[in-house]
């Protein structure tokens, strides 16, 4: 990509405002310039020539260009720390004789930029620069053009859980070869039992940080691995960072807290347990849940990080980059998993650990970044669907169900009204039982008497 890549000639922008890609005007000039011309729209406003009410959306809440290193204070559009496509970088009082500086996000890719920018050693700039890293007189920050929509989400893969159809759970795998403190690699890594009962897998990310020592490899905090403790909670390797986050899978809950609660509450309980960086908990960065980690706060590396958003669907965003040369810190992605939209996020193994495979859209497992360095440790989704019963034979169960309840209640009614002819029978037995005695007791006594004469009259 080079200037030829942009459009060349002149852009109105006010009074005396043009830029080309060949001339040499000042670098808020051609920002404002080359702002309008992604926008496709005025974006500021100028005294005699515009109206500020006429604007939708302006750059400032004043006319004119101003200097650049004022722009991150006087701007009306959002602004933040991660690079966006059509941001506005600004840059500090080392820069422009102390009035600052300005460019143009032109392309991201990977941890790179590409920029355009004006009066740059008193020429145009179009090129390639390393994302640069905030400084209180360097680079300030980026502010983001309301007009220029993203290409993707880059880098980032959300699950919608389909609960209704789809089981789902979590698991680790860090002990797959049975050998205590394994390491293996990205392939290697499985949930067998799983995938024995028809689990299919849906996400694998490489897992939690870890060291060697005495030619054993530890992970640096929690790892229960298909429900076994694979490192005992009093074991140093864990209870050091007991002030990190950690991650708990119980079913297809994923639980976000300090590595300290998720013992506490939900280890016991859990299928599977990791623990790493804390970056976003409950919609709020977290600068409290990486005790131990602070070298990897605070360098560039390639990230690994696992969260959900608001609804509870999994979310993963990973990138490949060299530790202290390229990517991005832990404060940055900070800013980058709320703009994406993370609820909750931890942030796991970095730098030449960092792998993915996940299934895409046409149900294939893939890997989109990959590692060839061993790894301790991998974090597994995987779903499988529900027993699903014919809505037929669902409802010829509900038409017999009811024809069964018609009969009982019917049969109810019968046996009810036997009931009640039985009893009007047995009193009308024993009223005809009690005339036959009366009648039997009076024949005996006519007999009686019939004989009680007979005998009078033979004397």
């Amino acid at each position: 990509m080079n200037e030829n890549d942009f459009y060349n000639e002149a852009v109105f922008v006010g009074k005396g405002g043009y830029y080309k890609g060949n001339t040499n005007y000042q670098c808020v000039n051609y920002a404002i310039g080359r702002s309008t011309e992604l926008s496709n729209k005025a974006i500021t406003y100028y005294s005699g020539i515009s109206k500020k009410e006429d604007i939708e959306k302006p750059l400032m809440n004043r006319s004119g260009y101003g200097n650049a290193i004022n722009w991150l204070k006087d701007t009306l559009w959002k602004k933040g720390t991660i690079p966006k496509l059509g941001a506005i970088m600004v840059y500090g009082s080392n820069y422009g004789s102390g009035l600052g500086h300005v460019r143009i996000v032109e392309k991201i890719e990977g941890n790179r930029l590409f920029i355009s920018g004006a009066n740059e050693n008193k020429s145009m700039a179009f090129k390639w620069i390393d994302i640069p890293s905030i400084t209180s007189s360097g680079f300030l920050g980026y502010i983001y053009n309301p007009y220029v929509k993203e290409e993707s989400m880059e880098n980032l893969i959300k699950f919608e859980l389909d609960k209704d159809n789809y089981d789902y759970k979590w698991s680790v795998d860090g002990n797959k070869y049975g050998e205590d403190f394994d390491i293996t690699t990205e392939r290697g890594f499985a949930d067998l039992e799983l995938d024995k009962q028809g689990w299919e897998l849906l996400l694998k990310v490489n897992g939690s940080l870890f060291y060697t020592y005495d030619d054993s490899h530890y992970a640096c905090g929690l790892e229960k691995s298909r429900g076994i403790n694979n490192q005992d909670v009093s074991m140093s390797c864990v209870s050091d960072y007991n002030d990190c986050m950690a991650i708990a899978g119980v079913g297809e809950e994923l639980y976000f807290a300090s590595q300290k609660w998720i013992i506490d509450k939900k280890l016991d309980e859990s299928y599977c347990a990791i623990t790493g960086l804390g970056l976003i908990l409950d919609g709020k960065k977290r600068n409290d849940l990486h005790k131990g980690f602070e070298s990897q706060w605070n360098t560039k590396s390639g990230r690994t990080v696992i969260g959900e958003d608001k609804y509870g669907n999994p979310m993963s965003y990973s990138f490949a980059g060299e530790t202290g040369k390229s990517g991005l810190t832990a404060s940055q992605l900070q800013d980058k998993c709320l703009e994406l939209g993370f609820h909750n996020a931890i942030l796991l193994d970095g730098g030449g650990s960092v792998f993915r495979q996940y299934r895409n859209d046409q149900n294939q497992l893939v890997y989109d970044i990959s590692s060839s360095r061993k790894v301790k440790n991998a974090l597994l989704l995987y779903r499988k669907r529900k027993d699903v019963i014919d809505n037929s034979l669902n409802k010829e169960y509900e038409e017999l169900n009811n024809k069964y309840n018609e009969l009982k209640n019917t049969n109810e009614v019968v046996l009810k009204a036997n009931q009640e002819l039985k009893e009007k029978y047995d009193s009308l037995e024993k009223k005809h039982s009690l005339t036959l005695e009366s009648i039997n007791h009076l024949k005996e006594g006519v007999l009686n008497a019939i004989k009680t004469i007979e005998d009078i009259l033979n004397e």
